[in-house]
């Protein structure tokens, strides 16, 4: 077995990957074998997502050792069986899983986090429920080691609230405040990584030294890797204010100058405030993601290939592109304080193979906007020729006149039964290993 001195990774929504099996708590029944979703169906749908995965490429000068991803982490899945089956499709002797939790959430899907074992150990696992009114996905937590080089890796995998109407929520359809309320969530299990607990804070003398500066900064220097669909763009409030990800790598600072900046800021003692300013102050993380970002309309890069989807999903109630899908890191893994440092050269969004465009012919296009148009199902408008190829299969439907299921014809323009991926885009980057 050769080992790389990388660790390839990636993040994938993969798009409602349900069981055949009711779950009777779980109120999305749609995926059933009575509406269309058979063992048949879901095995194709699993077979087709690990045909992706397996061939993930990641460095185009050697082909043959930089195929599929070390680490992968994935969202919409809905148990641990089929999470299985689609490590079984893609290498059961390289991965495994890192310790599979439900989630309470109401359609029954979960964050999950898959990892090569022959890269890493995991050592620990944890899933933080969010403590709404009504049950959602939870956020599940990894504590890996580093086969290579015996250094530390935490993992978060996030999916945060839809931004479909949530009536269960403070207000209707206030769905920007259920992404806030678990960014701040996220951002105090952040905080239990990167800073020292309270209690011992407390026990430190209010003399400032290098010897609690060295001790504060090791701590605040961890490896923390957080992918998810946060279902936000990089710029949204959930993630610069709530979860505080910046995109300026300078804003991220270690505590000796944060203690300076605020004493001098404050006209305060050092000696005597360091405590104060160290419990107040929020871990900053770095979002790397905002150079992938083509929204003309917020602070996005304009300047972006015509040819590449500016997002992961084209999200349709903006009729634009949206990033949904980010890796945000650590100061310390951006810049390489504890054996592993983040490319950032490497981020990209997998789309070659995945557009509808890819797995079309031109004829499946149309913009012929008549009234042929919108009674011809198998026609696509062109504009939407970049969009993710989304999983479709025959629906039924329960008629309550005639007491069967019954097919639903309203199938998607220009699609056969049973084929595509998913609705977003997967995200890769590597993190290098380090000697020292």
């Amino acid at each position: 077995m050769t080992h790389q001195k990388d660790i390839k990774i990636a993040f994938w929504n993969v798009g409602n990957l349900f069981d055949i099996e009711k779950n009777e708590i779980a109120t999305d029944f749609e995926f059933t074998p009575e509406k269309g979703w058979t063992t048949e169906v879901r095995n194709i749908k699993v077979e087709n997502l690990s045909k992706i995965i397996k061939s993930m490429k990641y460095n185009e000068e050697n082909e043959s050792m930089e195929y599929g991803p070390d680490l992968l982490g994935l969202c919409e899945v809905e148990n641990k069986n089929i999470l299985e089956k689609l490590i079984e499709k893609i290498n059961p002797d390289k991965y495994a899983i890192a310790q599979y939790n439900d989630s309470p959430d109401l359609r029954g899907i979960d964050t999950c986090l898959v990892y090569s074992k022959y890269k890493f150990d995991c050592l620990v696992t944890n899933a933080y429920n969010i403590d709404f009114r009504y049950p959602t996905r939870n956020i599940f937590q990894a504590h890996l080691k580093v086969k290579e080089n015996d250094s530390d890796l935490y993992v978060l995998v996030n999916h945060w609230p839809s931004r479909r109407g949530k009536y269960e929520a403070c207000q209707p359809n206030d769905t920007a405040q259920a992404r806030n309320t678990v960014a701040e969530k996220c951002g105090k299990i952040i905080d239990t990584l990167l800073k020292v607990p309270t209690e011992e804070v407390y026990k430190m003398p209010h003399i400032f030294n290098k010897d609690h500066i060295m001790k504060l900064d090791c701590e605040l220097n961890k490896n923390i890797l957080l992918m998810g669909d946060f279902n936000d763009d990089p710029y949204d409030e959930s993630v610069t204010r709530y979860l505080n990800a910046v995109f300026d790598i300078r804003y991220c600072k270690e505590w000796k100058e944060i203690f300076e900046l605020r004493a001098r800021e404050e006209k305060s003692s050092m000696d005597v405030s360091f405590r104060k300013y160290y419990l107040e102050e929020p871990v900053c993380l770095y979002n790397p993601m905002m150079k992938l970002v083509a929204d003309p309309y917020s602070v996005g890069n304009i300047d972006i290939d015509p040819n590449v989807p500016g997002g992961t999903i084209y999200y349709w109630k903006t009729k634009r592109w949206s990033l949904f899908h980010q890796f945000i890191i650590s100061q310390g893994l951006y810049r390489g304080k504890q054996k592993l440092k983040f490319r950032s050269n490497s981020i990209k969004i997998l789309y070659e193979g995945l557009r509808l465009v890819d797995n079309l012919s031109y004829d499946k296009f149309n913009d012929n906007m008549n009234e042929y148009y919108y009674l011809d199902k198998t026609k696509i408008h062109p504009s939407l020729k970049d969009n993710p190829t989304e999983f479709v299969f025959q629906k039924k439907y329960y008629n309550d006149n005639t007491k069967q299921y019954e097919i639903d014809k309203n199938f998607p323009r220009g699609r056969e039964t049973n084929s595509g991926y998913s609705d977003h885009f997967p995200i890769m980057c590597i993190l290098d290993v380090l000697d020292n």
